[in-house]
């Protein structure tokens, strides 16, 4: 049973790997980079004055449009060993919480025999207690069950493909360890939802998207709205998926009180139990 016990390594991998990116390997990537001489600036500046008068001056030219993008995504004329690391970090740790889910299901499945199959029901593999005042106990507590192991397994194969994908999307990008912090936050945030025990760390975990996806949304805000193509600046579009959730977790507070007035708990396990059917 500890095989399965320990599948809690699967969801604080990612926010370790976040943590490790951001205060170890994006700081080092920072303070690797060769600081800009006045000079450089000098001519960074004159030609993007140039490139702008240019590029309103010729609408629709394909090499204005290009230029324009360059700009909107700053580069950097190689990655430094600091932002190649965060890189490595991330997909390293991603790919051990993929490979251990792995395990997991096709171990239940009965594909591979590494110990005896997790039966129905559900198991807590991490619990914490974060406030109790008389009556009311609040409890940050993770379980694991066949359908979170199916689940996992999605959430840590797509998060692996992407972050594979994202080496060369984001190849000499100024934010290449800033990105790869974003995606581990978000694959943490997935992972939170998969193996919360009740609907408190779900809906902290439904918090933890909405602020992941809205970092995503906004990573490039440099870049420009382009209403031909109806595209919205990112900084615009962040703000309003944001704003967007919101609205939409007001429901999903309301909805979770109604069920806490009714029966006096988050626990999905003591739900079932209040349930008719």
């Amino acid at each position: 049973m500890i095989f399965y016990q320990l599948s809690w390594l699967i969801l604080f991998a990612p926010l370790f790997s976040f943590a490790v990116i951001i205060f170890g390997t994006r700081v080092w990537d920072m303070l690797s980079r060769p600081p800009v001489s006045a000079a450089e600036t000098h001519s960074g500046d004159a030609h993007a004055e140039a490139h702008e008068v240019e590029a309103k001056g010729s609408e629709g030219d394909e090499h204005g449009e290009h230029g324009l993008d360059d700009d909107e995504d700053p580069k950097v004329a190689h990655l430094t060993m600091g932002a190649l690391v965060s890189g490595y970090v991330g997909i390293a740790i991603t790919a051990f919480a993929c490979l251990y889910s792995w395990l997991l299901l096709l171990n239940t499945a009965g594909v591979i025999a590494i110990a005896p199959p997790l039966q129905p029901g559900s198991i807590t593999v991490f619990s914490y207690e974060w406030f109790m005042q008389g009556p009311l106990n609040y409890v940050i507590s993770f379980q694991l069950d066949r359908l979170a192991i199916v689940m996992m397994v999605v959430v840590t194969t797509i998060s692996l493909l992407v972050q594979f994908y994202s080496q060369g999307y984001m190849e000499n990008s100024a934010g290449y360890a800033r990105f790869f912090a974003y995606l581990t936050l978000f694959t943490f945030s997935m992972l939170d939802i998969v193996f919360a025990q009740n609907f408190l760390v779900m809906f902290v975990g439904w918090e933890l998207v909405g602020l992941s996806s809205y970092l995503l949304i906004g990573f490039w805000i440099n870049k420009q709205a382009k209403p031909a193509e109806d595209r919205l600046q990112p900084a615009s579009a962040a703000i309003e998926a944001f704003i967007v959730n919101r609205i939409g977790d007001v429901g999903f507070i309301i909805g979770i009180m109604i069920l806490f007035v009714n029966t006096g708990t988050f626990e999905f396990s003591q739900l079932r139990q209040h349930s008719r059917w």
